[in-house]
């Protein structure tokens, strides 16, 4: 962890991560790391928020259609992160990161049966 900047668990990663059994102690935790900058808690359904030392965001959670939820996390974080790059603030790196993630499950995802070209 000395070496993470940005972390995007979810609630039960984060309790696991830091030993903690709340939210707020485990977000505390997280910034006694030097060089934590950024905590994304993903918390699914229910949207997300994210905190810096000096701020906490509550993310929107956009209401689609859930058709599969494969990758929704990943897509909200390489979207966070890519808004963060960016050098968008927080709430709008939040609202790409939100938006990605409901888009993503509006859509069938990989399985198992599909091979692509294989023959």
């Amino acid at each position: 962890m000395n070496n993470c900047s940005v972390l995007m668990p979810g609630t039960d990663e984060l309790k696991m991560l830091t030993g903690e059994d709340t939210i707020e102690g485990g977000i505390k935790k997280l910034f006694e790391y030097k060089n934590m900058e950024v905590v994304a808690l993903k918390r699914g359904s229910r949207g997300s928020t994210i905190y810096s030392r000096d701020e906490q965001v509550d993310c929107p959670l956009y209401k689609v259609e859930q058709v599969d939820p494969t990758g929704a996390g990943d897509c909200y974080d390489a979207a966070l992160l890519c808004g963060l790059i960016e050098g968008k603030s927080l709430s709008e790196a939040g609202k790409m990161a939100s938006a990605t993630g409901a888009l993503n499950v509006m859509k069938l995802g990989p399985k198992k049966e599909y091979r692509g070209n294989d023959k």
